[in-house]
């Protein structure tokens, strides 16, 4: 026993490990221990540096404010317009004094006035008065006060709009092959331009360009001469088509003044209709899809005998129905209004940002037809559900953040 014992010393002084059971007769099961390695050299941690602070990168609308003066809140799609940049630009945490300049000149000076006493960031203005466009401008520009210009320029103002010169010229390039196929000239056919005088002639250009092409593409129109455009918005020499032209060649063509309204619209061409031979075709261009569907019913009504092409702007929410719904409305200029806001709040970003702003940065636009209008609106859905490509000369508007912060879908 004493000499098991010494063995058992020895070997747990060599660190072999010794398994045993039963009694001191019982084997024991031994495994060799792993070997030795010597630990590695130790090296010395490196010295730790202090993090650096984080900080949050700026917020680019923090400290903004706006002012909006509406085009007139009595007209549903300015309202909504409205109800939209309010949203938006709060959505951005950016306040907005909302004003309503009612289709009317004097109200907008005197919205100015009360815009300019507590003066914000930027001015987003809808002025649809031609007539006062200038003193409205100075005003704004005497304060120091940068501003926006919605549609209708106003001089000192960055200007958003939509050309309608293009407008105008898509719409006829769309029909003319129509009519053509269909056998219209000047002989049996009357060019037909519903617009809205007090807007001003860059506003009706769209019609003034409808005529134009047709008389350019179609057989026996009186050919007028085009107009000269400037980049403050101007137009002179309005192409033989002023707002005060109610006739073009005896009956080749005819202008109404809708007012802006579909009543209007619909009482001016009824004052008008018997003017028109009876038999002739139409094809009717109105300067927003109110005074398009206004003349429409009218003509329709009058039973003139001819076929009728109709073409609005605007993809308000009848034009949207009617485009689906109605032959005879076969083209509008969307112009997605509502969503113009994002556009009008991006600009006003752009400026108090100082970055660089083109004399004329474009709104939303694109023809619609039946054959196109599922790209941006979903059937039975009266709100677009994505946005024309972006252009070049509103493509900077991405560099302010707005459209991504607001979710913002482009289509192309």
């Amino acid at each position: 026993m004493i000499h098991k014992m010494r063995w058992l010393a020895v070997l747990l002084a060599l660190g072999l490990v010794v398994a045993a059971c039963g009694d001191d007769d019982t084997a024991t099961a031994i495994t060799e221990a792993p070997a030795i390695t010597e630990a590695p050299a130790t090296t010395e941690a490196p010295a730790t540096t202090e993090a650096p602070a984080t900080t949050e990168a700026p917020d680019p609308f923090e400290g903004l404010s706006f002012a909006y003066a509406s085009a007139g809140d009595s007209v549903g799609i300015f309202l909504a317009l409205g109800d939209a940049l309010v949203s938006s630009a709060e959505a951005l945490g950016i306040p907005v004094a909302r004003y309503d300049n009612n289709f009317d000149g004097e109200t907008a000076l005197a919205n100015a006035d009360l815009i300019l006493a507590d003066p914000p960031s930027v001015v987003i203005n809808w002025n649809t008065q031609v007539g006062v466009g200038a003193a409205l401008g100075k005003k704004f520009t005497d304060a120091g006060v940068p501003c926006v210009a919605i549609n209708q320029p106003i001089p000192g103002c960055h200007w958003l709009n939509w050309s309608n010169t293009v407008i105008g010229k898509e719409a006829a390039a769309i029909v003319a092959p129509m009519a053509i196929e269909r056998g219209w000239d000047g002989s049996n056919t009357t060019i037909f331009m519903s617009v809205a005088v007090a807007n001003g002639p860059e506003t009706n250009d769209g019609a003034r360009q409808w005529y134009l092409e047709l008389s350019r593409l179609l057989p026996g129109f009186e050919q007028v001469t085009p107009p000269t455009y400037f980049s403050d918005g101007r137009v002179e020499d309005e192409g033989g088509i002023t707002g005060g032209t109610t006739s073009i060649g005896g009956t080749n063509g005819i202008q109404i003044d809708c007012e802006a309204t579909l009543d209007g619209a619909y009482t001016a061409t009824r004052n008008i209709v018997s003017s028109i031979p009876q038999g002739n075709n139409i094809l009717l261009f109105g300067v927003d899809d109110d005074c398009a569907l206004g003349a429409l019913r009218a003509l329709d009504e009058a039973d003139i005998g001819g076929e009728i092409m109709a073409c609005g702007e605007g993809a308000y929410e009848d034009g949207v129905v009617q485009l689906r719904d109605n032959p005879a409305f076969v083209c509008t200029a969307g112009i997605f209004i509502t969503d113009t806001s994002m556009y009008a709040i991006a600009m006003a970003v752009a400026v108090e940002l100082g970055m660089t702003i083109p004399d004329w940065t474009p709104a939303p636009q694109v023809m619609l037809t039946a054959d196109n209008i599922d790209e941006y609106y979903e059937v039975s859905e009266l709100e677009p559900y994505q946005l024309p490509p972006l252009v070049d000369g509103n493509r900077y508007l991405l560099d302010t953040g707005v459209f991504e912060t607001l979710g913002a879908s482009f289509g192309g």
